[in-house]
Parts: structure tokens; sequence; C-alpha cells
């Protein structure tokens, strides 16, 4: 007779190779409540369901049978032969979680494979079928509140299976398959640097004799210089395999967010290098669960600096998501607290320091804003202020600080003297101001930093004393980003010179005269203004390209001030 491991294995065969079958069997459909007919063959059957069965549902799913020598094995269990057929892949994953649900003593066997299946890393494994089978673990075997009273035995522990296996999956296989594929990258990267320098020395020694082949050459290096764009990133590939065995417990996470400290734990354990390539599927982890989420707060004010990069990617995320609306005050509290505890005697190497409070700048209110703003200047990476911009300019929150009132509290800060470089206590370093100051009139701010809002803040700052040390740079770069100031420039250097401008800080005064020479002619009846030593001072500084027009507008209006310094120049 036939034995019955042979047996299953031909009615199997026969359902995988039938499409009319395999539409049955993928059908949503179901007949009068009736299992699908190969579920109900394998979870009735009353002996053990037989290894080749085992190894052809592992088979339909891309995964090498227990025997890879099996010389029974049928092709027509094999994904590769049906690329244009998901049915088969379908039917495997329908008839494993049949048994996982309807027969408990299958169910070990069919939750391994599935689980298997859903953290396969091989060359050969298909990336459709690995999504399709987290998807069946964590929407149908995965139980969201497995430790509800309620639940059945079975389910809490299949929940509990489930969880551990994709923790392990992403910690201990994770480290070791990115160490692995780090090491291939490493090594492609070495080979290709031989494989250059070997075509180059080649090159160099073999002279082109005709036309012919110099098209030829031509045209192979530009084929070369296609391959080499498509594969720029070494690394690419590595870090799409490497998170593999993570992406099961992101899906996981979305049911029960308190596996998340899992989540950042599998970020560290993979190589610094390849760590990039897990950023996409945990912002898109970090949507799901909102910005209200309480584990979401916990882990961003506990996490630890090597998954500081992470949470970043994770309030960018949720910032981006939630816009215009503010984040909640927990999340915004709980990226105060990170950017606080991240800089603790650790200010030099974190370019992007405080960058966390930056991302969620705009749903801090104004007072609390000027506060952090001096943490936010003195960092080494201007990209720092500028993500704090553009959270101010995509947030609706009312009490939220104005352009006007940043570009007011900028120069306020205190600067710090060269004598206390190293004091971050003592004030802010006038180059991190400069540049910061700069930022405000670049093309990327434009939009905040409006003509009116910088007019209202300059407005505010004219009548200070003593004059902020940057107010007349600010003035200079506000006339040159907006030309529509150009009269209220005017206005500014009116109100200066009846203040005594050369009586301030010499720098403030250097700016003044600056802003004359570039103003001129419109400038000359605030230069009539001055005392003809201050004029002449100006002259001196800028005579060449001012004196002659502004001995025609003397002699026109009979400015005395200006008549006296032409006459003593």
């Amino acid at each position: 007779g036939v034995r019955k491991d042979d047996a299953i294995r031909a009615i199997m065969r026969i359902l995988a190779s039938d499409p009319r079958a395999r539409r049955h069997e993928i059908s949503e459909k179901r007949i009068t409540g009736e299992k699908k007919l190969l579920s109900k063959i394998l979870c009735e059957i009353p002996f053990d369901i037989p290894n080749k069965a085992w190894d052809a549902l592992r088979e339909m799913l891309g995964m090498s049978g227990i025997d890879e020598y099996d010389v029974s094995r049928d092709e027509a269990f094999s994904i590769q032969s049906n690329k244009n057929d998901d049915s088969i892949v379908n039917l495997a994953l329908h008839v494993l979680r049949d048994l996982c649900v309807d027969r408990p003593p299958a169910r070990a066997t069919a939750l391994e494979i599935l689980l298997e299946c859903a953290t396969n890393t091989d060359a050969s494994a298909d990336e459709r079928t690995r999504a399709k089978a987290i998807r069946l673990v964590a929407n149908r075997l995965h139980q969201q509140h497995a430790a509800e009273a309620d639940a059945s035995t079975t389910a809490v522990k299949t929940t509990n299976e489930v969880e551990q296996y994709a923790i392990k999956a992403a910690t201990e296989n994770g480290r070791n398959i990115g160490a692995m594929q780090l090491q291939l990258a490493n090594e492609a990267i070495e080979s290709r640097a031989i494989e250059k320098n070997e075509a180059d020395a080649i090159k160099g020694m073999t002279e082109i004799e005709d036309a012919t082949d110099q098209e030829d050459q031509a045209q192979d290096e530009k084929e070369e210089r296609g391959e080499e764009k498509e594969r720029s990133d070494p690394y690419d590939n590595a870090k799409k395999i490497a998170v593999v065995p993570s992406l099961l417990l992101c899906a996981l996470t979305a049911k029960n967010p308190s596996l998340l400290p899992n989540v950042l734990a599998a970020y560290v354990a993979l190589p610094p290098e390849l760590r990039e390539g897990l950023h996409g599927p945990v912002a898109g982890l970090a949507r799901r669960l909102g910005p209200s989420s309480p584990d979401i707060v916990r882990v961003i004010a506990s996490s630890s600096l090597e998954s500081r990069p992470l949470i970043l990617h994770i309030v960018q995320a949720l910032a981006k998501s939630s816009a215009p609306a503010p984040l909640p005050k927990a999340l915004v509290n709980a990226c105060e607290t990170l950017a606080i505890e991240s800089t603790k005697d650790r200010d030099s190497s974190l370019p992007d320091a405080y960058m966390e409070v930056a991302l969620v700048f705009g749903s801090i209110e104004k007072d609390k804003a000027k506060e952090f703003l001096p943490k936010l200047v003195d960092v080494a990476s201007p990209s720092v202020f500028e993500r704090a911009v553009a959270s101010l300019q995509n947030s609706n929150l009312d009490a939220r600080a104005s352009a006007t009132d940043i570009l007011v509290a900028l120069h306020e800060l205190d600067i710090r003297s060269a004598d206390a470089a190293d004091d971050k206590h003592s004030g802010v370093s006038l180059k991190s101001l400069v540049n910061v100051c700069n930022t405000c009139f670049s093309a990327n701010t434009s939009d905040y930093f409006t003509s009116s809002a910088v007019a209202s803040a300059l407005s505010h700052l004219v009548d200070r004393t003593p004059l902020p040390k940057l107010f007349m740079r600010t003035a200079m770069l506000a006339e040159t980003a907006h030309p529509s100031l150009k009269e209220f420039s005017l206005e500014l250097l009116e109100k200066l010179a009846k203040r005594k401008v050369w009586k301030m800080d010499r720098g403030v005064w250097e700016g003044f005269a600056r802003s004359c020479k570039k103003a001129a002619p419109r400038s000359f009846p605030v230069m009539a203004t001055l005392p003809s030593d201050k004029t002449r001072e100006i002259l001196n500084k800028f005579g060449k390209n001012l004196r002659a027009p502004l001995k025609a507008y003397a002699e026109a209006t009979q400015a005395k001030n200006l008549l006296e310094a032409l006459d003593e120049v």
C-alpha cells in the first residue's frame, strides 16, 4: 500500500498544482462554514502530520524542507516555479494558521514555520512572502491583550511564544546577522577597490590606437558609471537584510507597545553602520502608536545615547504626522529630559545636541522656548536651529514663540568672551550666534522670518541700551534678504544718528558706517546730521567710493557738516 506520508503529500501536490483548487483555497467566502479542504485534511487526519507534509508547506513558502536532498520534493510546491501566482504562498499561510488554531498538537511546528518565514533572511527569501507571514502572525496569532482574564490558555501561550521568539530574533539573531552583513559589505568594498586599482593599472599601460577603441572605451566608462551609481552605497543591501529579524518585532509592538524597549535593544544590537536601516520601520511604528502613547514617552525619556539617533527619527516622524497640531506635553517633556541627560558632560561629542528639543520646538510655549534658545544656538550643527524654525513654522500653537520673538531673543543672548571659550554657562559663542543669524535670512527660513517680522524685531531692538552687538549686521542682512525694507533701514540709521551711535560699541559704530556706505546715496541725509569728524571717519574708510557723490550732494544742499568733512579729507 501507499505510505500515509506519501499519500498526504500527494494530496497536497494536487491542491498546490491545480489553479482551480488554489483559487478555492484562498477564497474569502466559506461555503456553509466548512473548513478549507487542505486545512480540513491536515487538521483532522487521525495521525501525526508527517514530515513530508511539513516540508511541503515550507517549500510553498520558499524555505528549504527538513531533508533538503529528499528526491521526492516536487516543484508544484515551489514558489520559484510559481513566481506570478501568490496563491501558493497564501495557501500555505492559511493552512499553517488553521493548524495553529485548530490542531493543538501541531501548533508548535506550524508556529515555528510561520515565525521562521517572518524572519527569513536567506538570499532567496521573497519580501512579499515574509511580509504576509509577519501580518499573519501579528494580526491573527498574536493577542494584544494576552493577559486578559477571558484569554484562552492557548492564546496566552501562543502570544508569549511569539513575543519571545521575536525579541530573540531581533536582538541575538539580529546582532549576528548584522555582523555578518557588515563583514560581507566591507569585503565587497575591498574587492571593488582592488578591481578598480587593477583596471586603472591596465588602463594606464594601454594606449588607444584608433577612434573605434576610444568610442568603445567611452561606452565602457558610461556603463561603469551606471553600475557605480547603482551600487553607490555598499551598505544598502547589508542594511536591508540586517533589519529583517526586527521587522516582526516592530509589527508585534504595534499591537503591544510595551515591547518598544526591545525594539531599541534590537537597534543597539546592530552594527552602527547598519542601524540606519531600522529608522524607516520604527518611524512607521511610531506614527501608528501616536504621540500620546505612554510607552513612546517612556522610551524617549529613558533611552541611551546609543539609541538616540533612532529616538530622533521617532520624534521627527511624530512631529511631522501631528503638524500643525502641537505635540502632547508629556512627549515634549520627555524630549527635554533626554536632551538634558544626553548633554551632561558630553557636549563636545554631540554636534546635534538638543535636536530633540528642536524637533518639538513649535510645541513649546514662548517663555520656555527662550530658555532653550541658547542651547539650540551653541551647537556645532546649524541644522539644529533650522529644525527648530521648521517646527515653529509648522505649528499652530497660539502660545509659541513668533519669528519676531526669536529674533529679539537671539540678540539678547549673552556672548561669551574668548577667555571663557570653554565655559558654556557664560553665554554663547559669537561664531555660533553669527551662523544662526545668517540662517534667519536663508532661503530655507524666508517664509518664517518675513519682512514684517524682521522689521518688528529691529524696531524693538533699535531702542535698546546697550544696542545688541549684532544689531547692525542683522539690519544689513535684513535689507539684502528683503529689499522692501530699504526705507525702513534708513529710518533705523536716522534713529541711531539721533542716539549718537558713534559713542556706542566700536563694532556697532563700524556697522553703522558700513550701512551708510551700502545705502548711499540714500544715506547722505543721515550722514549730514553727523559731526564732521565722524563723517570724515566714514570717508577715510570708504572715501574712494563715497567722496565724489557725497560732495555733489553736499554742494547741492549746502550741508555744512558734510562740506567741512570733505574739505578736511
